[in-house]
């Protein structure tokens, strides 16, 4: 077994910009082999340390400036790398991407990812930890391979104690041998996989309940432009991962119960003969939209006509006394 060991870099005073950004992007290569790029400025202030052995790597770190990564299908194959990356902040926040997913990690959640795929990532003055887990360590706790990227709260209760127990590894980073650093990895991990278990069996029983109030919040705060799954979990008393847990049930994702209740709110209001002279722009702002452009390309892209045509069409029908199926339905003979 390889030996522990802590490594804290110091970048040389006097460097130039261009030299303390090479110096940060090949550390920061050696925790995640992708493109590492960081801005001018007070980049000189970064502070990290890296605490590994032959199974784990605990990565601290405090940015004062914005970190841009990029994992491409060429890093990929050049270095694959199937370990999980579990990270957590304590200030600041992180953009994530993979695949066909987004979204912003603040402090309170934890976000377990995977290497093994394409990712990216931008950090705006964070600091925080950055376990890596083997993927075996996940993969058999789990039973199964871990999802791409999952969210758990770390504010409260168990979350909380691994949030504690990660400052106290860091703290006395200069203290452990191999086994002890390796022993309480195993037990982070063990305790991570606990919170995705049981955050699965909570749910389960409850999807239906869970995806009425989900549907129900965000119909009465489409309007809301912060609008926010973590938002939401708070509102709830759910964590978000549950919530995420129980749209994936129903086949279903936050971003597009957002995009379906706001293009209901937008058509409901289109459709209401007493708001015949509020204006597109009024109502996508009224629908969580930033312009009526905007509501404009997401109404044509779902129902294949516009707000404006679509409206004409119901106040034609109401003058016809016809009775107009909402786009998208059976009989409306608009797609859906």
């Amino acid at each position: 077994m390889d030996a522990y060991r802590v490594t804290e870099p110091r970048s040389e005073a006097g460097a130039r910009p261009a030299e303390l950004q090479e110096f940060w992007a090949d550390y920061s290569r050696q925790a995640l082999f992708a493109d590492h790029r960081f801005p001018a400025g007070t980049i000189g202030q970064r502070r990290a340390a890296r605490q590994e052995s032959g199974l784990y790597a605990l990565h601290t770190f405090v940015s004062p400036v914005d970190h841009h990564a990029r994992r491409t299908p060429l890093h990929v194959r050049r270095e694959p790398d199937d370990d999980y990356r579990l990270l957590l902040l304590t200030s600041g926040q992180i953009t994530f991407r993979q695949e066909t997913s987004e979204a912003v990690t603040l402090p309170g959640v934890a976000r377990f990812a995977t290497a093994g795929r394409p990712l990216e990532f931008s950090m705006e003055n964070a600091q925080g930890f950055i376990l890596r887990v083997p993927y075996e360590a996940v993969s058999d706790r789990l039973g199964k391979r871990c999802p791409l990227a999952i969210e758990l709260d770390v504010e409260h209760g168990l979350g909380r104690l691994v949030m504690d127990m990660l400052g106290s590894l860091y703290r006395e980073r200069d203290y452990l041998t191999a086994d002890e650093f390796n022993a309480t990895c195993d037990r982070l991990t063990e305790l991570f996989a606990m919170m995705v278990l049981s955050d699965h069996r909570t749910v389960e029983g409850n999807v239906s309940e869970i995806n009425s109030m989900i549907r129900r919040y965000v119909r009465e705060h489409s309007g809301d432009r912060t609008l926010s799954l973590s938002g939401m979990a708070r509102a709830l008393g759910w964590s978000q991962r549950q919530l995420q847990i129980a749209m994936s049930r129903v086949d279903t994702s936050y971003r597009e119960v957002v995009r379906e209740e706001r293009l209901e709110a937008a058509r409901r209001q289109l459709a209401d003969p007493a708001l015949q002279q509020r204006s597109v722009e009024e109502i996508a702002r009224r629908a969580g939209y930033p312009s009526g452009n905007a509501l404009s390309m997401a109404f044509r892209g779902r129902h294949g006509e516009s707000p404006r045509e679509y409206r004409q069409r119901m106040i034609t029908a109401r003058q016809l006394g016809i009775s107009v199926p909402p786009p998208g339905s059976p009989d409306s003979g608009i797609a859906g």
